[in-house]
């Protein structure tokens, strides 16, 4: 359940809640005393009592909130006043004036009836029993709850013994007139399950009149003989799912025919995405990723069945997957697992939109395989290459020298490889200048032949040699240091030490 549907079920909670609290409380009974004169006024709205003076109240001895209605009040006095209206009419502002049956004459009711409330006034009249109740509703707390359940922004009605809706506040009537008929009967018919008090809501999805689908979770409690109902509108929140269900189909029929495995996992930690790759790659079982497992339950499951490696650290497999959940959550999980079957994979793991987590898995093998390949290869070349007489050098097109044999940096008295720093082909040149009598240059090659002519080398010790550099196709350079004959002439051999 996310933080919507979290708001909405606390919100319906409140409401019903304050519903089952003010209800109570209509059975709590407060001590007055009756210093003021008798005055009995009743006040009505849509037929039901939301306020009456303290002597009024006193006729209404053992009644309940839900028994406070219109037809209840006058049937308490129909004795006295017979005349009143059996039911109430929302026609223009109208007064009337009903005579008392009894002994005084003074005695009669002031019916005011306004399309918006209904005020009935008992003048010079008392109970003909003449017994003084002091036991009242408490009337602030009456009509706070009124008002608040008549303002609701939450759709709220209720249902008689008869099935029809005896009140409902405003909310509900502006809903009711958003709808067509067919639409308002549904949820006027509407009927929630309240043998065990306030059940589970139930989702119910209307079409107003502007053919906007709206979304409500309706709950409803039942006291003495009505049924209280609530509507929360979850539109929003069903939008919401709904636009991540599409998403998700999306995204699956995105990754569907891609060799890279996908596994989604909600901000719950639960399976929410995967696609036929992940099956071919982790050997996992259809039925198994289709009941939606956790990620505690996926990552146990190739522990099991031996596709996760062994770990060194004598850690819990717990700890492991906290580790895991930590890495992916910050988008730093990266591991190669060897799998039993000896495929080589790389898994990922990428932090996901309202904290969900997503992992990739792919298959590396031929990828490895081949990078194998090429390092034996070029093992097995440099191995070559340093059995040749000759020094040899590569200078790749950036002008970084990528690599020398053994007997190159015998002749140079350095490791350019060694260094700490990368070793250019300036600075080779450098080395090499302070053997060719302050050659500036050596290693630039001519772009009409793409090869030097062999500068004299006179390395300490070793004699004299033969500087040679040839452009490859790549823009990288072959340098090569070859040994002199030992015949040179003694002019050529004093002209190059000098």
């Amino acid at each position: 359940m996310n933080n919507l549907e979290l708001i909405a079920v606390g919100l319906l909670s409140l409401c019903a809640a304050i519903l089952l609290w003010q209800f109570s409380l209509m059975n709590i009974w407060a001590q007055r005393s009756s210093v003021v004169p008798s005055r009995v006024v009743f006040l009505f709205k849509r037929g039901f009592l939301v306020d009456a003076s303290p002597e009024a109240l006193q006729l209404l001895e053992g009644k309940t909130g839900t028994d406070l209605t219109w037809k209840v009040v006058r049937a308490t006095i129909q004795d006295s006043f017979p005349s009143l209206p059996e039911q109430l009419e929302t026609k223009p502002r109208t007064t009337t004036r009903h005579k008392s049956i009894g002994r005084n004459d003074q005695a009669h009711a002031s019916l005011l009836q306004d399309p918006k409330f209904t005020r009935l006034e008992l003048i010079s009249w008392s109970p003909s029993t003449g017994r003084a109740n002091t036991n009242v509703i408490p009337k602030a707390g009456w009509v706070s709850f009124m008002h608040a359940a008549e303002k609701s922004p939450v759709p709220i009605w209720q249902v008689g013994p008869n099935g029809q809706i005896s009140w409902k506040n405003e909310a509900f009537e502006q809903l009711i007139h958003s709808l067509p008929p067919a639409q308002r009967l549904r949820l006027e018919k509407l009927k929630i399950n309240t043998r065990n008090g306030a059940e589970t809501p139930r989702r119910l999805g209307v079409q107003d009149i502007y053919k906007r689908v709206r979304q409500f979770d309706v709950s409803a409690i039942k006291i003495s003989n009505t049924v209280t109902n609530f509507a929360v509108d979850v539109t929003a929140i069903f939008e919401a799912e709904q636009a991540k269900q599409d998403f998700i189909q999306a995204l699956g029929q995105t990754f569907a025919h891609i060799p890279i495995g996908l596994a989604i996992f909600d901000r719950n930690r639960q399976l929410v995405l995967f696609n036929p790759a992940l099956l071919d790659l982790l050997d996992f079982s259809a039925e198994f990723l289709v009941s939606r497992p956790t990620l505690q339950e996926f990552y146990y499951d190739l522990i099991d069945r031996k596709i996760v490696p062994e770990t060194e650290e004598l850690v819990c497999w717990k700890e492991q997957l906290t580790k895991l959940i930590l890495k992916a959550s910050g988008g730093s999980f990266s591991e190669t697992w060897v799998l039993p079957n000896c495929r080589t994979c790389k898994i990922s793991g990428r932090p996901h939109p309202d904290g969900a987590l997503a992992f990739l898995i792919e298959d590396v093998t031929d990828e490895n395989m081949l990078y194998d390949a090429s390092e034996v290869g070029q093992n097995r070349q440099m191995a070559m290459f340093d059995t040749l007489e000759d020094g040899v050098a590569l200078i790749d097109d950036k002008g970084h020298v990528q690599y020398t044999n053994k007997i190159f940096r015998h002749f140079i008295g350095i490791d350019p490889e060694s260094s700490f720093a990368a070793f250019t082909a300036t600075d080779l040149d450098k080395v090499l200048a302070q053997y060719s009598n302050g050659k500036p240059s050596l290693l630039d090659v001519p772009p009409t032949t793409n090869t030097t002519d062999g500068i004299t080398l006179n390395l300490p010790d070793q004699g004299f040699f033969e500087l040679h550099v040839k452009q490859l196709s790549d823009q990288s350079r072959l340098v090569q240091i070859k040994r002199r004959n030992s015949h040179l002439p003694a002019l050529e051999a004093k002209n190059a030490v000098a």
